[in-house]
């Protein structure tokens, strides 16, 4: 009987060893019986939208794939757990109807998406938006945050150490930047994520996959987790 017994046990150990190396090969996000992001509130910000395309390479839009990518990113969060806040879950803008010209959609645009995060007061939010510039040689995602957002710059880290290590085709640095609004209004931890480049012809085509997509925000995802159970020590 004793023998049987541990058999039984060496099975399932056997076992269990087998499905966390599977995970771990696969780099899966695992479920847990008791959800580790319980109670942790993220705002993410798809950039652009509606009137605003964005950065663009033909008919390929920034606000297209920025929202796609932050959608997949909700669905990592959500599953462990995260109580996740979008700042546009389609292709709208959130300029004011009373607002008549470009500038003035651009400009309540982007007070809205502050005021969102300031009336949610997440634990940290991630901003995520693509390149697109003349040169189509350059390539590589690149993680961004407010020079005097101690938080952030750790935030922004941990991510760009994520892309780096999962996607394998990028060496960028992380870097502080001061022209953008909503970097510099937030207050709480932040990093805006430019994801790729669409002016790059591989870049582009990646971007375009649905699996790169997944791949992009399953990176994302663990630079978060991975921030956040460092900030916990």
């Amino acid at each position: 009987m004793k023998r049987v017994k541990f058999i039984g046990w060496l099975l399932s150990f056997v076992c269990l060893v087998g499905i966390i190396s599977v995970m771990m090969y696969q780099d899966v996000t695992p479920v847990y019986s008791s959800l580790p992001l319980g109670d942790i509130h993220v705002v993410i910000d798809p950039g652009h939208g509606g009137m605003d395309a964005g950065a663009s390479y033909q008919e390929v839009l920034e606000k297209d794939l920025s929202l796609s990518i932050s959608l997949k990113l909700r669905d990592y969060l959500v599953l462990q757990g995260a109580d996740v806040t979008l700042t546009r879950e389609a292709d709208y803008d959130l300029s004011k109807p009373s607002d008549t010209s470009v500038r003035e959609k651009k400009r309540s645009d982007i007070y809205k998406r502050v005021k969102i995060v300031e009336d949610q007061a997440p634990d940290l939010v991630v901003s995520i938006h693509l390149n697109a510039i003349e040169e189509s040689i350059w390539r590589g995602a690149q993680t961004f945050y407010y020079p005097t957002n101690v938080e952030g710059e750790k935030l922004a880290a941990s991510i760009q150490a994520s892309l780096i290590k999962r996607l394998k085709n990028t060496t960028r640095e992380i870097q502080a930047i001061q022209g953008v609004y909503l970097l510099k209004q937030v207050t709480v931890p932040m990093a805006l994520v430019e994801v790729g480049f669409l002016s790059n012809e591989k870049e582009r085509a990646l971007l375009l996959s649905e699996d790169y997509q997944e791949k992009v925000a399953r990176s994302i995802f663990y630079g978060m987790v991975n921030y956040l159970s460092t900030k916990e020590k």
